[in-house]
């Protein structure tokens, strides 16, 4: 979710783009026609929101991991089926989850609100962002349909007591796991875009500064083999 990139930035006003155009060295692309371009807001954040972004992050981290050293605690200090005669775990799962779902539901509708400013202005769409975008969406509605296995689950054994091993759990966990698999797999190929495209000589394809983001999307297939 963090890795996201909001659509929404193509709609800023010519001056702000001037603005913005000017410190764009790093970015993704590197070059873009600030009145035609669409410009994602992973290039216009600020200092300020990179500070709260990475504050987030770590607050995530720290939570979880005092989390997991309390699971790791019942789980040895209490009898093995402690998880299975309380519902004290089944519903934090939901609370958690519940909280994640909505974050996730407003990134989406965030998301949305993005492409349809690109759509209405009609700006262009070069590909590097294009790709970069559809990327973070898929992770997006991947991370969405997760969490929401996630919460059914837990919402079932919730409302039908002991009911970890019952098929309709059973199938919520596969769909669960086979998300994670994907989003570990998108993980993949967005590190991997960054690396230079080479021709079997070692030189640049096509461009100058060609990285796999340029590529055809099937130099990707043998990563299916880890899915």
């Amino acid at each position: 979710m963090a890795n996201s990139s909001d659509t929404s930035a193509a709609a800023k006003t010519p001056k702000e783009n001037d603005l913005v155009h000017a410190s764009s060295s790093s970015s993704f692309s590197g070059h873009y026609n600030p009145r035609d371009d669409v410009i994602l807001m992973l290039e216009t954040i600020t200092a300020r929101e990179t500070k709260v972004l990475l504050f987030g992050i770590r607050l995530t981290v720290f939570i979880s991991t005092v989390a997991l050293i309390l699971l790791t605690y019942f789980k040895e200090a209490k009898p093995d089926n402690y998880f299975l005669k309380h519902r004290g775990l089944v519903m934090l799962n939901l609370a958690a989850g519940a909280v994640c779902l909505v974050i996730l539901l407003y990134c989406c509708a965030t998301q949305a609100h993005g492409f349809y400013g690109v759509w209405r202005l009609k700006r262009h769409w070069p590909r590097r962002r294009a790709y970069l975008a559809t990327l973070s969406t898929l992770e997006l509605c991947f991370q969405t349909l997760n969490i929401t296995f996630f919460v059914t689950a837990n919402a079932y054994v919730a409302a039908h007591g002991c009911t970890w091993f019952t098929t309709p759990v059973r199938w919520l966990s596969f769909a669960q796991w086979s998300c994670w698999n994907t989003l570990f797999l998108i993980l993949l190929i967005t590190a991997s875009n960054t690396t230079p495209w080479l021709d079997r000589q070692g030189k640049p394809r096509g461009r100058s500064d060609a990285i796999l983001a340029d590529a055809p999307v099937t130099v990707h297939f043998p990563k299916l083999m880890l899915w």
